[in-house]
């Protein structure tokens, strides 16, 4: 009797652990694929993306777990709340190939930091905007892309250039060559899926267009006093009888004006002048005799930017001036004392802040100003558009708190860039045509603003050329996207056709002008119009493309 009872125990033990066994089996415990931890615990996955990308590509879990993030602006990513298993990463991006493609892990009881990808820009999926400079100079013009992404290139000896590599967004071009100036200012671009033409850039030579600065001293001494002029450009001269002198063929620029006498002290010690399309009459200088010393106070910024920093002096006197290209600046004529330099620049910090100094029957020096980018600092845009008889090439130009001038695209849309926060004044102007408002002021405050529309109406008297761009073939209009169409001679504008072929120049005056169209890749019969406007529109200005 005690060996059966015996052996149904044994029998018993037996099929208890014969069915736990099944149970853990069922579970996944016991070893196998390691999908659950043992100890319940939860594990990440981190890794870094490096190469042409680092922001925003995406990293995506599969296996045990799905899951997704992004990197961040450094390329690191980290998943986390994942359990023993094996899963497969990946690394994607659009315009973005990666190496490796995907990797496979087992996570099992630690942590995985090591995950490293690799990507590369996809040539392939980026594009190319290109244009040209026509006028007096063509060739060495540098062309600085800014937006979406910012480039610098030259034209070459046909006044040819481009940008590759580019991928989708909003950009624009702008022309500059000491000596000249190019209409229009800047073109936009948008890129999507294809290639953009800009319109031509025409060059002018600007060397005769200077302007003149004048001024006087009066006071104790008038006539043989010597002011000198340093900033964009360093000269000198004296003042005649009447204590009257002038600087003439002057750029414009920043410039600080400084009087000199021995035996002689001015109020200001010196002052700043802004040259910006006009002549500029400068503050009267005041002399006094009494025990100026004439010494001079001196300084030097490095770093980032050095050129056009305005420099404040303030203390035992007040003065201001601008850096020059190598970043040195002086105040002159000061009397003994303590005095305290501030440089300040729009987008830069400065190390020190401010410096202190002490004139003592001697001159002084500053030490170095080392200037960097303020990367703390934000900016916005500025937005609008011009509706009615004209859209496209309408000049914008912006004052207040900054200044820039742009010009609107083929739908009438334009914005200003890297703004800070102020108010503004935006000003539409184009040959032949009235806009209403004639101008209009807005406040930026911590966010992007909008410009209400300016409506164009063509001048009374002004007229129109118009025309059709067809097939050379099959003799139908060409549909869009429209084709540029330059207009040059006693008015300067830029259209492009549109659907069904045609395009048209309102509010032209009564004057000759030739029409080009504007593409590398084809040639048009003919290859340019010349047309006079007398009183009346001039239609019928055709070209066919091959």
């Amino acid at each position: 009797m005690n060996q059966r009872l015996a052996r149904f125990d044994t029998l018993k033990q037996f099929a208890m652990v014969f069915f736990v066994s099944l149970a853990l089996v069922a579970c996944g415990g016991g070893g196998g694929g390691g999908v659950t931890s043992q100890s319940g615990k939860s594990y990440t996955i981190s890794g870094t993306v490096g190469g042409d990308t680092l922001k925003d590509v995406a990293i995506s879990l599969t296996g045990n777990a799905t899951k997704s993030t992004t990197t961040d602006a450094n390329g690191k990513f980290l998943l986390s709340g994942l359990a023993n298993g094996d899963y497969t990463i990946a690394a994607k991006k659009m315009g973005y190939t990666f190496n490796p493609s995907n990797t496979a892990l087992t996570v099992k009881e630690v942590n995985i930091s090591d995950v490293t990808f690799t990507g590369t820009l996809d040539s392939a999926s980026t594009n190319v905007i290109s244009g040209t400079v026509t006028g007096a100079v063509i060739d060495n013009v540098k062309l600085t892309l800014s937006g979406a992404s910012s480039s610098t290139t030259m034209s070459n000896a046909n006044g040819d250039y481009s940008f590759t590599g580019l991928g989708k967004g909003n950009y624009t071009v702008t022309p500059s060559l000491t000596g000249y100036s190019f209409s229009p200012a800047n073109l936009q671009a948008t890129i999507n899926t294809t290639d953009v033409l800009l319109g031509v850039f025409t060059s002018t030579a600007s060397s005769t267009t200077t302007y003149t600065i004048t001024g006087s001293v009066g006071g104790a001494t008038a006539q043989g006093v010597t002011i000198n002029l340093t900033g964009d450009a360093t000269l000198s001269t004296t003042t005649d009888t009447n204590g009257i002198y002038s600087f003439t063929q002057i750029n414009n620029g920043n410039y600080n004006i400084a009087p000199t006498k021995s035996g002689f002290t001015f109020n200001p010690s010196s002052t700043t002048v802004k040259v910006n399309g006009a002549n500029v009459s400068s503050p009267t200088f005041t002399a006094s005799t009494g025990t100026g010393t004439n010494h001079i106070l001196t300084g030097t910024v490095t770093g980032t930017v050095t050129d056009a920093v305005l420099i404040t002096l303030s203390g035992a006197g007040s003065a201001t001036t601008f850096t020059n290209p190598g970043g040195n600046y002086s105040f002159p004529d000061l009397t003994n004392g303590s005095y305290t330099v501030t440089p300040s620049l729009t987008g830069y910090n400065f190390t020190p802040a401010s410096a202190q100094a002490t004139i003592n029957n001697a001159d002084a020096t500053i030490s170095n100003f080392v200037s960097s980018a303020s990367s703390a600092t934000t900016t916005y845009t500025l937005s609008g558009t011009v509706t009615g008889d004209v859209t496209n090439g309408v000049r914008i130009d912006l004052t207040g708190a900054a200044s820039q001038t742009t010009t609107t695209d083929s739908a009438g849309a334009y914005h200003f860039t890297g703004l800070a926060n102020g108010t503004y004044t935006a000003t539409p102007s184009l040959s032949g045509y009235n806009f209403s408002p004639s101008n209009a002021q807005v406040t930026i405050s911590n966010m992007d603003a909008t410009v209400s529309n300016f409506t164009a109406t063509a001048a009374a008297g002004a007229y129109s050329i118009s025309g059709t761009v067809s097939s050379f073939t099959t003799g139908s209009a060409i549909p869009s996207p429209g084709i540029t169409i330059d207009l040059t001679g006693d008015a300067t504008s830029v259209t492009a056709t549109i659907n069904d072929g045609t395009y048209i120049f309102k509010g032209l005056a009564n004057g000759n002008y030739t029409l080009t169209p504007n593409d590398l890749y084809s040639t048009y019969t003919p290859t340019s119009r010349l047309v006079t406007v007398n009183n009346a529109n001039a239609t019928g200005q055709d070209f066919q493309k091959p």
